[in-house]
């Protein structure tokens, strides 16, 4: 079997990536930038048609994170693929990575998939867009599962949290968390993310519906740095600036409906964040 990866150069489609090939999938990663062993694409129909003609299925993990102008880009990106795939005999599979953005309302928490999705920005919006056009290709025989996934534990790009705790804990540095930190929102390993598309593209009861992918539960900044330190064996030494508003609210999800369905993550969050302590010695080794 074989599956192309839109957004395989990112850090989802980097794992993901690894999982399929672990499991014995032939891969074709997708990438705007000329990377090694990457297939170039400029993400237009004719070019992802030609790439899908030696696929049976699609990962679709590229989209703008984020930012004014998203929702016509990433709309515009996800009925190309869609395009691309009904040109296609073969490539009638896809997976595609929503995210927990589609909701909104504290006062709903948590959130199931029966919930009403009001995203309150245009990433969100974009996202839910992208769901509703993989239910109208299913019409022309485009067979879709949609995961709706938590925020990602991962080693991300300098300037994000969690980079500024990682690199704070790693050099036995006090971590600092700004706000009060009382907003709790959900995570999942960015391993487990690449796991739940994994299972998705392998469940026959996955096509035609939407899950929550996470853990289930929310953590405070407070919590995750908390975490963080212990992993990194710099526990205790934070600073906790609790006088700014945080500036994020709480949202975490139900995730009953694809544990019922088979899914079940390979880690915890405390497991992940030991394992991301490792990833990240192993990288600094490397640099």
């Amino acid at each position: 079997m074989r599956v192309a990866v839109t957004g395989a150069a990112g850090l989802v489609g980097r794992k993901t990536v690894e999982a399929l090939k672990r499991a014995g999938w032939e891969v074709l990663p997708l990438s705007r930038a000329a990377r090694p062993g990457y297939l170039t694409t400029d993400y237009t129909v004719n070019s992802l048609a030609a790439i899908f003609a030696g696929a049976d299925a699609v990962v679709h993990l590229a989209a703008e994170r984020g930012g004014e102008g998203c929702l016509y880009q990433n709309q515009q990106l996800t009925e190309n693929v869609l395009l691309a795939m009904k040109q296609s005999d073969r490539c009638r599979r896809i997976v595609y990575l929503s995210s927990i953005s589609v909701y909104s309302g504290e006062e709903t928490l948590p959130w199931s998939e029966q919930t009403l999705p009001r995203p309150e920005g245009e990433y969100g919006l974009s996202k839910l867009a992208g769901e509703h056009l993989c239910a109208i290709y299913q019409k022309a025989g485009i067979r879709y599962t949609v995961l709706r996934c938590a925020h990602i534990l991962g080693i991300e790009d300098r300037g994000y949290m969690l980079s500024r705790f990682f690199d704070g804990a790693f050099r036995r540095q006090a971590i600092c968390v700004t706000g009060k930190s009382v907003a709790r929102r959900e995570f999942i390993y960015v391993k487990d993310a690449a796991g739940g598309i994994l299972w998705a593209l392998g469940s026959e009861e996955s096509v035609g519906q939407t899950f929550n992918l996470g853990y289930g539960k929310g953590y405070t900044n407070l919590q995750i740095a908390g975490m963080v330190n212990r992993a990194f064996g710099n526990e205790g030494n934070l600073r906790y600036i609790a006088e700014r508003e945080e500036g994020i609210r709480s949202s975490y999800t139900d995730v009953r409906k694809i544990t019922k369905a088979g899914f079940r993550p390979a880690f915890t969050i405390e497991t992940a964040m030991q394992d991301l302590f490792r990833e990240y010695c192993r990288l600094k080794r490397e640099s």
